[in-house]
């Protein structure tokens, strides 16, 4: 974890905005390596980002600053209705957390399956499109509705 050096929660101060100053962390950004990653070590990624905003939100700021060891003002004020809309959003995470948990052993990283686990993986990718189309409307709703749909029947039209 990079140490925190310096950091400023109002423009208050020489720079006139707020700022922290940290070591450099080591590794490489997400966004650089996302793609070459295997599904189950995605999955855990996202998990653990879940982990972490549903503490986050389990703090509240404001009655909590004291403890931070600062002589500056709480920066973050969330109303009730943002704190209930992000989780509402953590809900849908969680969601599709324990989605991808249900099609482990089902289908491989690839997005294969067998024989023996085809019938469960159609229920369960089939669950996953019916998640996405409740989440659309109008004219993305119905492109995602022709392009997601599942063929049991190779003759039937697409």
């Amino acid at each position: 974890m990079p140490k925190v050096l310096a950091w400023s929660a109002t423009d208050q101060n020489p720079v006139d905005t707020e700022y922290i100053i940290m070591e450099e962390a080591k590794g490489s950004p997400l966004q650089e390596v996302w793609h070459d990653l295997q599904l189950r070590t995605k999955r855990d990624i996202i998990h653990e980002i879940i982990d972490v905003e549903r503490k986050l939100l389990s703090v509240s700021f404001d009655r909590e600053w004291d403890h931070f060891d600062s002589t500056e003002p709480c920066p973050f004020h969330y109303s009730s209705e943002e704190i209930r809309e992000h989780r509402k959003e953590a809900d849908v995470l969680n969601d599709n957390q324990a989605l991808w948990g249900e099609l482990r052993g089902i289908l491989t990283d690839e997005g294969y399956t067998s024989n023996e686990t085809f019938g469960r993986a159609t229920e369960l990718l089939e669950k996953l499109r019916e998640t996405g189309l409740d989440r659309l409307k109008g004219d993305e709703r119905n492109e995602f509705d022709r392009e997601k749909r599942v063929v049991l029947d190779p003759s039937a039209p697409a």
